[in-house]
């Protein structure tokens, strides 16, 4: 197979985008849906992954045409003018990994505020649909197209999957999160929030009970023997949404003898926040 080494990924999806309101149409998706994907993966590409700080590797050329991209993006925002479509100017699609494509679907897309399970749903299929046209077009070889793929099919059904947890829990807490209404004005004698993984989960009958551990220094009711902040009930349903080693942003608050959900933000899949001495993700803004 010859492979096209000059291609840019702005030039795949811009010529994905155009196949597809043209002859290409594989999937169920609207024309808009295929837009509002590639300017987010675009957006997230540009904005929060790792690959711009890497740009500084290429020639002086394409970084003159990145830094005006990017200049030209921000001023933008500046005007108001949400309808700008981020440009990857001449990022070679070679520099694109599997693990971009995990982190879009599994961190980027669930902190859209409004963001639904469909969407999610959606743009996986969009993305599993652009990956298949560049490998059709010799843009990439079988095995990227593997790659691709692999973490695709991973990161679409685990995606879905936390988006739902994420809006039963906001559910949940509107709701009082189990609380009756008579003790849900006694005072919280302690808080604590951030980023905490569930590091056991037990599915009973009548409801599902988790445990967390945080990934900042907590001296509260926790002990060195017992790092691990729980048990936490929530309604019983949830137990078909949540597995052990995800992770929650979340705020807690002990009142009495338990620990109850005070707010609730994005759930995030296991494989997005790996334990620190097996992977070095790239900085994200939290």
């Amino acid at each position: 197979m010859i492979i096209h080494m000059s291609t840019t990924l702005q030039q795949t999806m811009d010529q994905y985008q155009a196949a597809f309101d043209g002859e290409h149409r594989q999937i169920d998706v609207s024309s808009e849906q295929v837009e509002e994907c590639i300017e987010l993966f675009s957006e997230y590409l540009l904005h929060f992954s790792d690959l711009f700080q890497e740009s500084e590797e290429y020639e002086e050329g394409s970084m003159d045409e990145w830094e005006a991209a990017l200049e030209s993006y921000v001023e933008h925002l500046f005007d108001g003018d949400t309808e700008h479509v981020p440009d990857l100017g001449s990022m070679p699609l070679d520099v694109l990994d599997a693990e971009h494509l995990r982190d879009f679907l599994g961190w980027f897309l669930l902190r859209i505020p409004g963001m639904d399970s469909l969407e999610v749903e959606a743009f996986g299929s969009i993305l599993r649909d652009w990956n298949d046209y560049v490998f059709e077009k010799k843009y990439i070889d079988a095995e990227q197209h593997a790659d691709f793929l692999e973490v695709l099919d991973e990161m679409q059904s685990e995606a879905v999957r936390v988006t739902k947890a994420a809006h039963l829990l906001l559910h949940y807490v509107r709701m009082g999160g189990g609380v009756s209404p008579r003790l849900r004005g006694k005072t919280f004698s302690n808080f604590i929030e951030g980023h905490a993984r569930i590091v056991r989960l037990e599915k009973m009958q009548d409801c599902c009970v988790l445990w967390l551990e945080f990934d900042n220094n907590f001296e509260g009711k926790t002990t060195a023997d017992s790092p691990t902040i729980g048990p936490i009930r929530l309604h019983r349903n949830m137990k078909d949404y949540l597995l052990a080693g995800d992770v929650l942003d979340i705020e807690l608050g002990f009142r009495g003898d338990q620990w109850i959900i005070v707010d609730i933000g994005p759930v995030y899949p296991a494989s997005i926040y790996m334990e620190t001495d097996l992977f070095d993700p790239p900085q994200k803004i939290t």
